[in-house]
This record gives C-alpha cells, sequence and structure tokens, in this order.
C-alpha cells in the first residue's frame, strides 16, 4: 500500500512539473526547460521504460549522460 502511495505521489509530481513547464515556454518568466527536465527525470524513476529510453539516446553523449546520471541518482534518494 505504502509504495502504491509512494508510486502515485511521484507520478503527480511529475506530471505537475511536465505541466508547468509546458507553461513555461508560453509564460516567459518561468523557467520550462528546467521543470520539463526534473519531471522525465522523476517519471523515469517509476517508469523502466522510460528510463531506459533515455539511458539509450544519452549514450552516445558520455558529458550529459553522466550529468544525467548524477542528478537522476539523487532525485532517488530524495523521491525513490
Amino acid at each position: 500500500m505504502r509504495a502504491h502511495l509512494k508510486s502515485s505521489f511521484n507520478y503527480t509530481i511529475a506530471i505537475l512539473l511536465i505541466i508547468l513547464g509546458f507553461i513555461g515556454w508560453i509564460v516567459p518568466v518561468m523557467p520550462g526547460i528546467v521543470l520539463i527536465v526534473a519531471g522525465v527525470i522523476i517519471l523515469s524513476i517509476e517508469n523502466p521504460r522510460l528510463e531506459s529510453y533515455i539511458e539509450n539516446k544519452f549514450s552516445k553523449y558520455p558529458k550529459i549522460e553522466k550529468i544525467f546520471l548524477l542528478i537522476r541518482d539523487k532525485v532517488k534518494r530524495v523521491f525513490g
């Protein structure tokens, strides 16, 4: 039960951040890309297919992959 609540919470936060990110593209006051990336990282914690897709795409760019993995590990400690 607790794992289900945690998963639902993570999905809710991720979707909310992605929506706010798209609003941030329309309203120039908010940093849209940062919110979208944060939402996708949180969503990738709960969705193994998305996580493997992102890892495969970033494997071409080792510097970006290293940064992504570092951020994802920090976010996993908080959310997951």
